[in-house]
């Protein structure tokens, strides 16, 4: 799987086959700066993914949306992700999966303030959007 690493979405983004020259001159045809970086990491075979809601450092949701809900995530491994994740904003989202080896991995994180509810409970959503609104205009304020 390759993607930008500098910016987001500079260049597509996407699984290249090995050895395949042409599938990777492809991807990047449209893309000015051949010379940007990008990151690779090998392809997971993801079971089922699951949306972790995270606010003042507590989960308070957990949504599954996509793969079989029989597979569920091991609680404590998000926890650790919660605790090394030491600049997060105050609220945010950790997407989580289960791959084929029942490995819990960390897919992305995502700001609150940009997500969707999928399904959560609105007034939890709601204060998740409103502590980090907060916080937005509380580091908003104090740089000017």
């Amino acid at each position: 799987f390759i993607k930008p690493a500098n910016k987001l979405k500079a260049c597509p983004s996407g699984v290249v086959k090995e050895g395949t020259h042409a599938n990777l001159m492809l991807l990047f045809s449209d893309v000015k700066n051949k010379t940007m970086l990008v990151e690779t990491s090998p392809v997971v075979s993801m079971e089922s993914e699951y949306r972790a809601f995270i606010n003042k450092g507590e989960i308070v949701g957990l949504k599954h949306y996509s793969g079989s809900f029989e597979l569920f995530p091991d609680i404590s491994i998000i926890k650790n992700m919660i605790k090394d994740y030491t600049s997060s904003p105050i609220s945010y989202t950790l997407d989580v999966a289960i791959t084929d080896k029942n490995d819990t991995i960390l897919v992305e994180c995502n700001d609150a303030w940009s997500i969707g509810s999928y399904g959560l409970d609105e007034k939890v959503y709601i204060r998740l959007l409103i502590d980090r609104w907060k916080e937005l205009i509380n580091v908003s304020n104090n740089k000017s």
